[in-house]
């Protein structure tokens, strides 16, 4: 179980499955105070999952950057806190 393992100051969300208000809602409740989490987002969808998420547990976005080598295929690096 998680309580047995020591509080993250940092969660990194490698893929949700469409339960990404629900893995946020996990993390807040073990992560360290000003801890962080961080995902990748290259759906527009999911980088509004992740605002809204993140607001539900208090957390603000404190870090949306979109990256992209040409037009094609950006990527979202979101960081809540």
């Amino acid at each position: 179980p998680l309580d047995a393992l020591p509080r993250p100051d940092a969660v990194f969300i490698g893929g949700h499955g469409g339960r990404l208000a629900e893995i946020v809602q996990r993390i807040a409740t073990h992560l360290l105070p000003d801890g962080a989490v961080v995902m990748n987002s290259v759906s527009e969808e999911s980088r509004q999952a992740f605002h809204q998420a993140a607001q539900a547990v208090g957390l603000g976005v404190v870090a949306d950057l979109r990256m992209a080598i040409d037009n094609h295929n950006p990527i979202h690096i979101l960081k809540a806190q």
